[in-house]
């Protein structure tokens, strides 16, 4: 297991994690180089606004497709990536690099 994945799954890390969630009320997400969720603040699930498009415009696959893409684009690009998704909401994805590795 790599450096930052092990920072990432630390419990301390959790709960700054989950601190700062209920603090902004937003959301954050942990992703692994391979796109799984490891680590969700709060454990928050999505928001009622955004399971209602999901359910009734775009679906599910739709916005994990927009993650996955925004994933790759901001590790290739090395920055942080910020985008409006199909909800029309701002998202923002931040590569976490360790020795220039995802």
């Amino acid at each position: 297991m790599g450096g930052a994945l092990q920072l990432v799954l630390q419990e301390e890390v959790q709960r700054v994690l989950d601190h700062f969630s209920s603090c902004f009320d937003i959301r954050i997400i942990f992703f692994d180089a391979a796109g799984r969720q490891l680590r969700v603040g709060g454990n928050s699930p999505s928001t009622g606004y955004c399971r209602l498009i999901q359910s009734r415009l775009y679906g599910l696959d739709r916005c994990h497709s927009m993650d996955q893409e925004s994933q790759q684009k901001a590790a290739a690009e090395q920055r942080t990536l910020c985008y409006r998704c199909h909800a029309g909401l701002r998202e923002a994805i931040k590569p976490i690099l360790l020795n220039g590795r995802l």
